[in-house]
């Protein structure tokens, strides 16, 4: 968690199984191994990671999408 370091972590059951919610900001992609290979090795947790954009993100996606068209 110290690497990663999250903007807030939560705590909950999805379909009666330990869940843990961590929102956090990737800068690159290449990071994900060094995220998730400790979590495999030793938690043996699944992991599924999805992007997400706070408003800012969303309009400059759409701005650069606007102007390839």
């Amino acid at each position: 968690m110290s690497k990663i370091t999250p903007e807030a972590t939560y705590f909950t059951t999805t379909n009666g199984e330990r869940t843990m919610y961590v929102i956090f900001d990737m800068k690159d992609t290449s990071e994900i191994p060094a995220i998730c290979e400790p979590l495999f090795m030793n938690l043996k947790a699944k992991v599924d990671i999805k992007p997400v954009m706070n408003q800012e993100d969303l309009q400059r996606g759409l701005s650069a999408w606007g102007a390839s068209k």
